[in-house]
Parts: structure tokens; C-alpha cells; sequence
């Protein structure tokens, strides 16, 4: 496949993604109040990410802390 073509399908992909982010921050918002800003769900993804396994999080932490140390 040839780079142009890949740099093209990689934009479209991003630009899909992004467009999901802000539908869902919109349903989000709609449903459950503030919160729910794409910045904030992309923060929620990534905590996600660092700390799969629900016992890994220090319930004494707040997500400030988290970020802090990573």
C-alpha cells in the first residue's frame, strides 16, 4: 500500500476517533451531567490503561495523584 495512501487512512482514522470522543461527551454529558469533556475521557482512558486491574489503585489517591506518578 503506498504511503500516501496510509498517511490518508491514518487522518481519516483520526479524524473518526475524534469525532467519536465528542458524540460521547455529548451523550455522557447529556446523561449524567458535567465531567464528561473529551479531555477529561481521554484522562479516563489513559488512567484506564496505567491501572487495569482494579486493586491496583490506592483508594487513598485521587486521580491528581495518579497522574502525578506516572
Amino acid at each position: 500500500m503506498p504511503n500516501i495512501i496510509k498517511t490518508q487512512l491514518l487522518a481519516d482514522l483520526r479524524q473518526l476517533l475524534s469525532n467519536s470522543r465528542q458524540q460521547l461527551s455529548k451523550v455522557l454529558t447529556t446523561e449524567f451531567g458535567k465531567g464528561f469533556d473529551v479531555r477529561n475521557l481521554r484522562n479516563m482512558r489513559t488512567f484506564y490503561e496505567l491501572f487495569p486491574i482494579r486493586g491496583a489503585v490506592r483508594t487513598e489517591l485521587s486521580c491528581s495523584h495518579h497522574r502525578k506518578l506516572k
